[in-house]
């Protein structure tokens, strides 16, 4: 039996994510206060597990989108690239081939049919490529998924004992706690 309440949840999720980075992104508005405003509280946990491992992880996130971009993407389909990248790659509760084919679904419905074409060919070759190849990179530099301003403020506050143990700490995903 096919869930068919499926697609819709997960475009709902990639959606409202979407719409959380561009607010962000264009009216600086913080992730807390849109996810309080603007999200359902169904969506909350989704969509604020996507938007805090993007930016948990967005140097590596973008590194991989900009590698498979011959010239630079309009804003909505960066952030449609990157949330979907995100999913991929770090979130566990969809398939990857099943993000691609929402965010395909959700392109060719808002953007058009050329636009969907270009995202499902920027996210299949990033599949193809997968992330081992991309973190292969970072063997070495454990500061590599961050904005590089971070990496030279912390490079200058903190030892290479005490960078290695922050990066581990926040490249992975907190523990869930019930207070």
């Amino acid at each position: 039996m096919i869930n068919n309440e499926f697609p819709q949840t997960a475009e709902r999720i990639l959606k409202a994510a979407l719409m959380g980075l561009a607010k962000w992104t264009n009216e600086h508005v913080s992730l807390d206060d849109y996810l309080d405003q603007d999200v359902s509280p169904e969506l909350r946990p989704p969509v604020s597990s996507m938007l805090f491992e993007y930016f948990r992880n967005k140097a590596l996130v973008d590194r991989i989108v900009d590698s498979k971009c011959a010239r630079v993407p309009k804003p909505r389909y960066q952030r449609l690239l990157k949330m979907t990248t995100t999913q991929c790659f770090f979130q566990s509760g969809i398939r990857a081939e099943s993000a691609v084919n929402v965010a395909v679904d959700l392109a060719r419905r808002n953007y058009g049919k050329s636009a969907s074409g270009f995202i499902n060919g920027v996210l299949r070759n990033i599949l193809r490529t997968g992330l081992e190849d991309y973190q292969k990179e970072t063997v070495g530099n454990p500061l590599s998924r961050f904005p590089e301003i971070l990496q030279k403020r912390w490079k200058q506050a903190f030892s290479s004992k005490e960078l290695q143990n922050m990066s581990t700490a926040l490249t992975h995903e907190a523990p869930l706690l019930f207070v």
